[in-house]
């Protein structure tokens, strides 16, 4: 008798009278999974004295157990027919005028990190979670943070803060919610951000790092960048791909890539190169099969430099060593070590005295101002 019972959305009320010391037995089984708030009131006088919460309990479908109400509520659980049981004690007992807390909580995430663009960070991520109960004198104070990180299980903290690291490169996200005493439970919240600490790959088809070219040979840039997690935003080349790289004058080179991701990270790439005159051989009276020579004597050193079309250098700089020293000319034919063009032949002469030479072998060394170098030994008698 005096008994009630109402529901009231997801709530279910159940009203027992306990004037006369009387004790009850409830029995529940679980219909699903989820979880499940109960809070037992005292109320006397039509007014609420205390109140025991228990709050998000776990239950599936195979959940059954009992709620003793007397003097005391107990809650026993059995998750399983297999598992054993067990005596729940409430996650908070508040007073009379905490009771009448209805409002939920209300909690944050501060995200920090290395941020770069478009909602990625760079770095490892924290994430802090911070809750507090609405401003109120029958505020009944937080009890817990329920979080889950990227369809994890939940977790849940009973405290105000919750720092939780996140390291892995990826997309994530985190469902989280707050409780405060008496069992209110705020909207689940979600925080979503990328972590992208990887830079782009820029990798060089031509021109080839350490590779030399002729003179004004025709060479297309080939080169890419790609980036496996947010992507490539940006690049900046040196020339664009497809494009002739420079090739129009002899010397060392460089070509650059800087290659952005979306997240902000930056990939720059250079490699060198050289662009070297076309040098094919010694020519008479110094050939393969003569490279003897008396005493003495005069030898005409001589040699031609093309461009990559086939046309003749007629502005290269060499100079001319003989076993690690400069050549000493012969006569007033030449400057120095330096070989003189001539114009009719098209070729670079040095008339290289042999007064100075030694008996037998000896090391001829041509160097060339686009930073090549070519050596031949010739014999004295």
């Amino acid at each position: 008798p005096n008994a009630a019972f109402e529901i009231l959305g997801e709530h279910k009320f159940l009203y027992l009278p306990t004037d006369d010391g009387q004790t009850y037995t409830i029995s529940m089984d679980g219909t699903g999974a989820g979880t499940y708030t109960i809070a037992s009131q005292n109320i006397v006088n039509g007014q609420i004295t205390e109140t025991e919460v228990f709050s998000n309990l776990p239950v599936t479908d195979e959940l059954s157990g009992q709620i003793n109400l007397g003097e005391q509520t107990t809650l026993t659980v059995q998750q399983t027919p297999l598992s054993p049981e067990v005596v729940i004690s409430p996650s908070s007992v508040i007073d009379g005028a905490k009771s009448s807390d209805f409002a939920p909580p209300i909690s944050t995430a501060i995200i920090e990190g290395t941020q770069g663009q478009a909602g990625f960070y760079r770095s490892n991520v924290s994430v802090a979670l911070h809750t507090a109960d609405q401003v109120a004198d029958n505020a009944s104070g937080i009890l817990s943070i329920s979080y889950q990180i990227d369809g994890g299980q939940y977790q849940k903290i009973e405290e105000d803060l919750v720092t939780l690291d996140i390291i892995e490169e990826g997309t994530h996200t985190i469902l989280f919610f707050a409780t405060d005493r008496a069992g209110n439970n705020e909207q689940e919240k979600v925080a979503t951000f990328a972590i992208d600490e990887t830079a782009p790959v820029v990798v060089f088809t031509a021109p080839a790092g350490g590779s030399n070219y002729v003179l004004n040979q025709t060479v297309l840039a080939d080169w890419s960048a790609e980036d496996n997690f947010s992507g490539v935003s940006s690049t900046v080349a040196t020339v664009n791909n497809g494009s002739p790289i420079d090739t129009f004058s002899v010397g060392n080179k460089t070509f650059s890539v800087i290659a952005t991701d979306i997240a902000g990270n930056i990939t720059e790439k250079i490699i060198a190169y050289r662009v070297v005159y076309a040098f094919f051989s010694f020519d008479a009276p110094i050939t393969i099969n003569k490279t003897d020579f008396k005493k003495m004597s005069s030898i005409p050193v001589k040699f031609k430099l093309r461009d990559a079309n086939g046309s003749y250098i007629s502005n290269a700089a060499a100079t001319l060593k003989v076993n690690g020293g400069n050549a000493i000319p012969s006569g007033g034919s030449n400057v120095g070590n330096k070989f003189k063009y001539d114009v009719i032949n098209q070729q670079y002469i040095f008339n290289l005295s042999t007064k100075s030479l030694l008996l037998g072998n000896n090391t001829l060394l041509v160097n060339l101002d686009d930073g090549t170098s070519y050596t031949l030994t010739i014999i004295i008698k």
